[in-house]
């Protein structure tokens, strides 16, 4: 078994187990106890503030792309994609599920 193997079984694993969880662990949360809304709500905060101080920066030029990796979770209990999180139309995303 390669090592991309035993990272794609554990993935597999956590997600059975706790994927929210798995994804975003924290001791409170463990167990499913995660509310779904606060936990998306948590990465829409994670990504603005990303894109804030990419800002102060200069970057990024334009808002037209976003390279989305899409987990279990998101499929299963939410959908989301990029541009919504991101609170503008995006041009092009592209999927990435490992």
């Amino acid at each position: 078994m390669t090592a991309l193997d035993r990272h794609r079984r554990d993935w597999e694993d956590l997600a059975e187990i706790d994927p929210l969880w798995a994804i975003l662990a924290s001791p409170e949360t463990r167990g499913g106890r995660w509310n779904v809304d606060a936990f998306f709500a948590s990465g829409e905060a994670e990504i603005a503030e990303v894109l804030r101080i990419a800002e102060t920066l200069g970057y990024p030029g334009q808002h037209e792309r976003a390279l989305e990796q899409l987990v279990a979770a998101e499929s299963v209990y939410r959908g989301a994609r990029a541009g919504p999180v991101l609170g503008k139309p995006l041009i092009q995303i592209a999927d990435v599920d490992v």
